[in-house]
């Protein structure tokens, strides 16, 4: 039988790109501190490799974008780049989640981080190389607030609302939250368990600047499963059909905590 197709859900950050330079390391472009009085970040270093007088990580990464012929192979998604490959013959769909903040006075302070063209090229990306369709999902341009929780609680509804057309009951979702502001990250995780339940799998990235600077994109440990997460509800909704002695609704509800069982007997 073959393997189930999955999903690939990921929140775009600042830190998400790579771009070598001249002396073959690579950078991140969206860092923009400096490790000590005396040098300049990461990102300062990029714009001038590219001859840039004034640009910040939206309008870098805008730069890159209209001239993708030419810099594609100094490019990588520095994150996600390890879980694609490996994941990438066991994908259906990727939705990267990407920021476009409007141009309006309360927005403009978080609009020069906007990741909307680094998802773009992150796209650009997969396509040169592995053949999974890719949508961009753009938050924040009807001007929501990604900390407001109970905004983006309902954002992220609608958005699983449109992913969940394309899967069934039992597609995996790969769901890669990555940072960001905690409001949107936890309204994520958390609509994604009441919308696909067990079938939700969480990654997480182990942070190296030192390895991703070689251009080895980030290691991802052990995928969390939505089973985890829902245990406490799931044992709780079992123990009350006990005591009403429906003993298939039990079967029915502790399935799949039955194949994990019966999984790691088998091994």
């Amino acid at each position: 039988m073959s393997k189930k197709k999955s999903i690939l859900v990921a929140t775009i950050g600042t830190r998400d790109l790579a771009f070598q330079v001249s002396s073959h390391e690579w950078l991140n472009i969206g860092n923009d501190r400096a490790p000590n009085s005396d040098s300049i970040s990461e990102q300062a270093l990029v714009q001038m490799e590219l001859g840039l007088e004034k640009s910040d990580f939206r309008l870098l990464t805008e730069y890159l974008l209209e001239n993708w012929q030419q810099y594609q192979n100094r490019l990588q998604p520095i994150i996600l780049g390890k879980l694609l490959q490996d994941e990438a013959p066991n994908l259906k769909l990727i939705y990267l989640v990407a920021t476009d903040q409007p141009e309006i006075p309360k927005m403009l302070k978080y609009r020069d981080k906007d990741t909307l063209y680094s998802a773009q090229i992150i796209a650009k990306w997969i396509e040169s190389r592995y053949q999974v369709s890719t949508e961009i999902v753009l938050q924040g341009s009807e001007g929501e607030n990604p900390a407001d929780f109970e905004q983006m609680f309902h954002w992220w509804k609608q958005t699983w609302q449109h992913i969940a057309i394309h899967g069934d009951e039992k597609t995996p979702i790969l769901l890669c939250v990555k940072g960001g502001v905690g409001a949107f990250s936890e309204a994520g995780r958390g609509t994604a368990l009441s919308r696909f339940g067990e079938n939700t799998l969480f990654y997480d990235f182990k942070k190296d600047d030192e390895f991703n600077r070689k251009g080895l994109p980030s290691e991802y440990t052990i995928p969390f499963k939505g089973t985890n997460y829902l245990w406490d509800r799931k044992q709780q909704e079992a123990l009350a059909l006990l005591k009403r002695h429906d003993y298939e609704a039990v079967d029915r509800t502790l399935q799949s905590y039955w194949r994990g069982v019966n999984s790691e007997d088998a091994r």
